[in-house]
This record gives structure tokens, C-alpha cells and sequence, in this order.
């Protein structure tokens, strides 16, 4: 039905014969006019309202006066250009508080028979055999014909909702829940209407050179129905709670307090027999629902700088004190989470419980970047988060933010968790440069292999590919001597076979042994070129062989040196410290690579006598006395 097709019908049931549907007819009219709604023919719609509202002082028993005359004000008023100046004028005047965008939603006066039904709904609630279909009528009925805000300006539902969703009323906490999530989404959405400049009446739009002058996520109508312009004093905000009124932001932390105490409640409670918890599956799901547009709600009503304001209210400092008790269990709650499932991997919720917590933990840790002193445990949470493989391979986005936001946090941040975060990098940078080395076939051909091969070395402790090291180390034992490298490439290419020799996986020295014993036989045996032992012949390789191979626990590495006793028939040591073919007595290394042992010898710490005396078994290893 069209917004002008309403209001018609709206105007005929200003003359009902019931009172409660004139009295609502009247109410919706106001409302619906002062949101911008226009009549569908301006002339015949403005003289049958003015008909019916001065009808309506002709009854017998005549109510909601005030209200007949201000929508006979506003039916009747002229928008000349004065009054939007006026108007104007009146929201320019308004200070605003950044920090609060709302507080509490307009107050919703009902009639005589709504509040009827609101004290049977509340009565209902309290009787046990009743809760189930009464929840329901809450979020199929009641939510449809009302607006939300009622719950707030009337709290009584919402508190009987959380004492059955704690489970001290008896039964499931399945319904309440989930008629607290309907609340809170149509909370949002309310919201958003009452936010919307295309929903507010032309007279009380502002214009858009004075926009810059108010932010824009302050809603002007919702500021001036909850009082004032000027901050509140202690006195007059205490003043709220004889109104009985519940501030919004205080709904959403309230309600996710008693939400992420059942959350942890039921994890704590779980049957380690028949892993059996409190909260079924589709319960937690409506628990993790209802905690997601919670925290909307709360960063929607309350912004950013609200921590870096003096709270010198009491409402403030309730929605300061109540945020921190929310944000440190839901830091626990994450760890419990956490726990549970490494502790049994077949609680796959549990995990997926704790991702979707995580998200929501850096929404209000960013939220309250700027507070004295964060809660610890949300702090140690999000760092063990930010050290889960997961969050970074399957969440990147998230991942980011939560670096970002523990680096904006005024904690600093634990030694350790740096640690661990680093090496976390290092393998995952390890990861990608696998991937590139086995995806470009053509890199394999340049001389930034050895970047991409260096890089590839941590992952080979998770992704134990045998194919992707036996390629790595074709490169260097084979491929190396057609690649023109100089000293520096070589520098990198001995670096990189260190690494692979004195791996702490078995696996990674077996295969990297295997492939240096192939090439030497391939040289001293086959046909391939002498150049191919330029990376072998290095005092730092042979060092590694004789030092770490020979006496590796690994059987299968102690067998492969026996490459050594391959290199004594056909290697010698010249009088001026050079390894040269036995067969040829040319150099076997490229004239800028070869290295002295004696110069090798002379760099040594000379009070270091164990590694002296490992170099000078390198050298009786390889002399062959001719």
C-alpha cells in the first residue's frame, strides 16, 4: 500500500466509532506528517483531514487534545521560507555531543487498549507454560504492529526476556533469544529511519552548506527528544531512571552481558560423556546472531571518541564501567572457545563459534582503542588470534585489522606474541614464495630463483613436498653452473645448501644429500662438467659434511657422505690451497670462487679449539698424497 493511500485511510478513522482507532488514527497522522509524508491530492487530502480534526472536538468526550492541535498546526501552517529559517536555525543551534549519537529512542505514547496488551504480554511472559507461545507472539505479532522502542521506553519485556534466556525461569532460552534478536534488528532499523533525511519532513531538513556543521550520524529529531542541547549534569541525568526509560546503549550491553555469561555457562557445563551442552547448535547460532547486532547497535549509538571525553555522568560512566565487564568476558569467552576445540577438534561450532566472536571482539577493541586501560584478556585474545594459520589464510582482511587495532591499543604489546608473530610471517611469506616457485617454470631459468629458493625454506617443516625439493636442489647442485653467477649468487646458493644440510627435518638432509651424491658420481663418473662441484668444493659445504653429516643420528645421512671418499680419488689439494681435478690439474672452481683453506683457516677464532680442529679434518678428508 502507497504512503498516500495510508494516510487516506488514516483520515477516515479519525471518525471510527471506537475510540482507541481514533485515538491511534490521530496518533499515526502525526507522526507519518512530521516524517515527510505527503497527501496524495494536496487540496481535497488537506480539507477532508481539516474536516475530520475539527470533527474531533465535536465528540463527547474529547482526548489527546494537544495532539489534534498540533497536527491541526502543522496541517494548516505555511512552509514559507521564514519557517524553514527558523527551523534551521534551530538545529544550527543545537550542541551537539559527538560521542552519544543517541541515547533514548522518542518516547511512544500508546492508547488505553495497547497498554492493554502490553501488560498482558508482560504478565504472560512470567507464566511458565505460556512462555513459549507468548515469545512468539512478541516477534510475529507484536513487532509488526508496534515500534520497537517501546521495549526501552517500557523495559519490563526485555528484563523478564533476559531472566528466561539465563535459564531461571525454567525451560529452553531458544524463544527469548531469539525475540532479542528481533528486537535488536528492529532496533537498527529504527534507527536508520529516524536517521534517514529522506524520512524527516522538507521543513526539518537542514541545507547542505550547514550539514559540515553537524556530524552526520547525529540524528537532530532523536537529540531533541531526549532533552536538552547542553550535557546533562549528574543530577539531571540520575533523572533517568525516574523516567524508567532504558538508554539504548545500555540495552546493548546489558543484553550482551547476560548473552556471553550463558555462552560461557554452556561451554563450562558441557558433558565430557556425551558432549551434551547447555546451548544446542541452532541456540549458539541465535546467541552469536543476537551478539553480532548488539554490538552494531552499540558502536551505531555511542562513537569512537567517547572514550577520550570525561564521563561526568552517570549514565556515562554505567556505559563505560559495562563496556569494559562485556569486553573482558567476551576476551575469556574466546579463550574458552579456543580451548574447547583444540582440547576435542570434533567441536567444529566451537571453532566457528570463536571465528565469528573474533570479528566482533575487534569491533569493540577498535571501538575502545582510545580507553585508559583496554581489558587484558580481549587484548591476549585477539593476539592469539592474530597467531592462528587460520585467521591469516582464510580471514586476511580480519587479520589486518586486528594487527592494526593491537598496534593503536595503549598496552604494550608481550615480547613473545611479537615473536611468534614474526615467525608467523616469515612462513606464511615462505608459503607464497613456494607458490611462486612452482607456478613460474620460467623463474627457474634467472638468477631470482635463489630469492624465491631461499625463501621457500621454512615451509618445508609444514609442506613436506619432496617434488618441490628435489627441484630446489636440482637448481643448485645441477642447474647452478649454466646461470652465470658471481660471487655474490654464489655467496646465496652456499647459503641456501647450509640451510637444506643442516635442516632439522630428516627428510629435507636425506633428499638434499642424495642429490649432492648424485652429482658428484653424474661428474667424477659421467660426462657432466667439472663446474658442477663449485658449490661442493666451498670449506663451509665441506665443513658441514664432515662435521654435522659424519656424525648425524640419521643413518641414511652418515651413508651419503660417502661422497668425501669419491671427491679423495679425483680431488686434491694444491700447494697453494686450491681443490683441482686430479685427472686435468686445472682449477675445478671459476677463478673469482676459489677459496684457500689455508685463508680459511686463518679467519678462525684460534680459541675455538673444536671448529679448528673440524677444518683441519676437512683438510686430511680431501689431501691425497700422490
Amino acid at each position: 500500500m502507497a504512503n498516500a493511500e495510508m494516510l487516506t485511510m488514516y483520515i477516515k478513522k479519525l471518525s471510527h466509532p471506537l475510540k482507541e482507532i481514533r485515538e491511534r488514527s490521530l496518533l499515526l497522522l502525526l507522526a507519518k506528517l512530521k516524517l515527510g509524508w505527503e497527501l496524495e491530492d494536496e487540496l481535497s487530502g488537506t480539507r477532508e483531514l481539516l474536516e475530520g480534526i475539527l470533527a474531533w472536538f465535536q465528540t463527547p468526550q474529547q482526548s489527546l487534545q494537544s495532539e489534534a492541535l498540533e497536527l491541526l498546526l502543522t496541517t494548516i501552517k505555511a512552509t514559507s521560507e521564514s519557517n524553514d529559517d527558523s527551523d534551521i536555525n534551530r538545529y544550527r543551534s543545537l550542541n551537539t555531543t559527538e560521542c552519544v549519537r543517541v541515547l533514548l529512542f522518542p518516547w511512544v505514547e500508546l492508547c488505553q487498549s495497547d497498554k492493554k496488551t502490553l501488560l498482558l504480554v508482560e504478565d504472560a511472559l512470567r507464566l511458565l507454560k505460556s512462555t513459549r507461545r507468548c515469545c512468539r507472539f512478541i516477534r510475529d505479532v507484536f513487532l509488526r504492529d508496534f515500534y520497537a522502542e517501546i521495549f526501552l521506553n517500557r523495559p519490563e519485556i526485555i528484563k523478564s526476556l533476559l531472566t528466561i534466556s539465563d535459564g531461571n525461569h525454567g525451560g529452553r532460552p531458544g524463544e527469548a533469544l531469539c525475540v532479542l534478536l528481533y528486537i535488536t534488528k528492529a532496533l537498527r532499523a529504527r534507527l536508520l529511519q529516524l536517521s534517514s533525511l529522506d524520512l524527516i519532513h522538507e521543513t526539518n531538513k537542514v541545507s547542505e552548506e550547514h550539514r559540515d556543521m553537524i556530524d552526520d550520524d547525529v540524528n537532530l529529531e532523536l537529540q531533541e527528544i531526549a532533552g536538552e542541547s547542553h550535557l546533562r549534569t549528574p543530577a539531571e541525568e540520575d533523572g533517568l531512571v525516574v523516567l524508567r526509560q532504558l538508554p539504548a546503549p545500555l540495552y546493548a550491553l546489558d543484553t550482551l552481558h547476560a548473552v556471553l555469561t550463558i555462552m560461557a555457562r554452556s561451554v563450562v557445563l558441557a558433558d565430557p560423556v556425551d558432549k551434551t551442552e547447555f546451548l544446542n547448535v541452532r541456540e549458539l547460532n541465535t546467541c552469536l546472531c543476537l551478539i553480532e547486532s548488539l554490538v552494531e547497535l552499540l558502536l551505531d549509538c555511542i562513537n569512537d571518541s567517547f572514550w577520550s571525553m570525561d564521563h561526568n555522568a552517570k549514565t556515562y560512566r554505567d556505559i563505560s564501567h559495562k563496556s569494559c565487564m562485556v569486553m573482558r568476558l567476551m576476551g575469556d569467552l574466546l579463550n574458552k572457545y579456543r580451548k574447547s576445540f583444540f582440547d576435542d577438534l570434533d567441536r567444529s561450532h566451537h571453532r566457528v563459534a570463536w571465528l565469528r566472536l573474533t570479528f566482533c571482539a575487534e569491533k569493540l577493541l577498535h571501538w575502545a582503542r582510545d580507553s585508559a586501560l583496554p581489558p587484558t584478556s580481549l587484548v591476549n585474545a585477539l593476539q592469539i588470534a592474530q597467531l592462528d594459520p587460520g585467521v591469516e589464510l582464510f580471514y586476511p582482511t580480519l587479520s589486518k585489522k586486528i594487527e592494526l587495532v593491537l598496534q593503536s591499543t595503549r598496552i604494550t604489546v608481550n615480547q613473545e606474541y611479537k615473536s611468534k608473530y614474526k615467525e608467523l610471517k616469515k612462513l606464511f611469506s615462505s608459503m607464497d614464495g613456494a607458490a611462486q616457485f612452482m607456478n613460474n617454470k620460467k623463474l627457474h631459468k634467472s638468477k631470482k630463483v635463489l630469492t624465491c629458493i631461499k625463501s621457500c625454506i621454512p615451509i618445508l617443516e609444514l609442506f613436506q613436498s619432496e617434488h618441490l625439493l628435489a627441484d630446489m636442489s636440482d637448481i643448485l647442485v645441477k642447474q647452478a653452473k649454466d646461470l652465470d653467477f658471481n660471487d655474490s649468487d654464489w655467496s646465496v646458493a652456499r647459503s641456501i645448501a647450509l640451510s637444506l644440510m643442516g635442516h632439522n627435518v630428516d627428510w629435507v638432509q636425506i633428499t638434499f644429500y642424495k642429490s649432492l651424491a648424485e652429482m658428484v658420481k653424474s661428474v667424477l663418473v659421467g660426462d657432466e662438467n667439472e663446474k658442477s662441484l663449485t658449490l661442493l668444493c666451498d670449506v663451509g659445504i665441506l665443513t658441514e659434511i664432515c662435521c654435522h653429516g659424519l656424525s648425524s643420528k640419521c643413518k641414511e645421512t652418515t651413508g651419503l657422505t660417502q661422497i668425501l671418499d669419491v671427491l679423495k680419488q679425483d680431488v686434491v689439494l694444491d700447494d697453494e690451497g686450491h681443490y683441482i681435478s686430479r685427472n686435468t690439474m686445472q682449477p675445478a672452481l671459476e677463478p673469482s670462487l676459489r677459496r684457500s683453506t689455508l685463508q680459511q683457516l686463518a679467519v678462525i677464532n684460534v680459541t675455538d679449539g673444536g671448529r679448528l680442529s673440524s677444518i683441519s679434518g676437512v683438510c686430511n678428508q680431501l689431501r691425497v698424497y700422490t
